[in-house]
């Protein structure tokens, strides 16, 4: 029988978080697992332990619920709200755990979701929230329409709410900044391509994708991976499938690449690029048929 664990320590210590943002391709996932259903909350047993919100609670089981916020066993100390409103309704709710040990990435998606007071039923949206191991949260926005703000957002809003204890986003959608400490709100529908990325004081996020000396191109693609780099020294490439898997490896040094994961399914895939320093980048790669 598997169980879930979470450690809980006393006083509470909220956790900090520098906020980046940038644009990139949205891929939906594929191969998911769907969950919610009809439920208000449901939770995923995730296989590694995090924290969210607070250093305090570490636990391998996450809540998410149809408020747009995921959260810890102990509640509201470890809450995080993705996209935060009054009610989220119907569309398709799917998770899946990728990535290897030490670098384990939790995606959960909503697709085509709807909003619960819109009297329209017109307006939805497409975002996923990314939980990675080393408690990086991305927030990756897809295709939306929302014309009915007052209705579809909480309180008349007019926009989600977009962060956790000491940390939450407000103003332009496109152009975000962090304001302290009580919860706030955006202005307006994130748009399509855009992410949101809150990493914990301390960890170094060029591990992780928004580092700029590596791109990898197209994406989404063929299976033909084109590599463009301006490290010095070697880098070894990586390729995961979604059971974890390593299907393909690579050496680049010093020069542009090409990979091919032609022969293998249409996909979702995780790439890692390790530096002879040990720094880790991490992306999600989309294979078309």
């Amino acid at each position: 029988m598997t169980t879930s664990v979470y450690v809980v320590h006393a006083q509470l210590n909220y956790i900090k978080y520098n906020f980046t943002y940038k644009t990139e391709p949205y891929n939906p996932l594929t191969n998911g697992t769907y969950f919610l259903g009809s439920k208000a909350q449901d939770s995923i047993l995730l296989g590694f332990n995090v924290n969210i919100g607070t250093s305090n609670v570490s636990s391998d089981t996450l809540f998410i619920s149809r408020k747009g916020a995921m959260y810890l066993p102990q509640g509201s100390a470890s809450k995080f709200n993705f996209f935060g409103n009054e009610l989220l309704k119907d569309g398709a709710i799917s998770y899946k755990i990728s990535g290897t040990t030490g670098n384990y990435i939790a995606m959960i998606e909503f697709s085509n979701i709807k909003f619960g007071y819109d009297n329209t039923g017109a307006d939805f949206a497409n975002f996923q929230v990314w939980l990675y191991e080393n408690g990086i949260i991305e927030v990756r926005f897809g295709s939306s329409s929302v014309k009915n703000p007052d209705r579809s957002y909480e309180y008349k809003k007019g926009g989600p709410s977009i962060g956790g204890p000491k940390t939450w986003l407000i103003g332009n959608v496109q152009s975000p900044i962090v304001d302290t400490p009580i919860i706030k709100y955006l202005t307006g529908t994130p748009p399509d391509g855009m992410v949101y990325r809150f990493a914990p004081d301390g960890v170094n996020v060029s591990k992780i994708g928004f580092k700029q000396d590596i791109q990898l191109f197209p994406n989404p693609g063929d299976g033909l991976i084109h590599f463009k780099t301006t490290t010095q020294g070697k880098q070894t490439v990586s390729v995961y499938n979604i059971l974890q898997h390593k299907i393909a490896e690579t050496l680049i040094s010093n020069q542009d690449k090409t990979l091919d994961i032609t022969p293998y399914p249409a996909g979702m895939y995780i790439i890692s690029v390790a530096d002879e320093q040990g720094q880790i980048q991490t992306f999600a790669y989309l294979k078309q048929q």
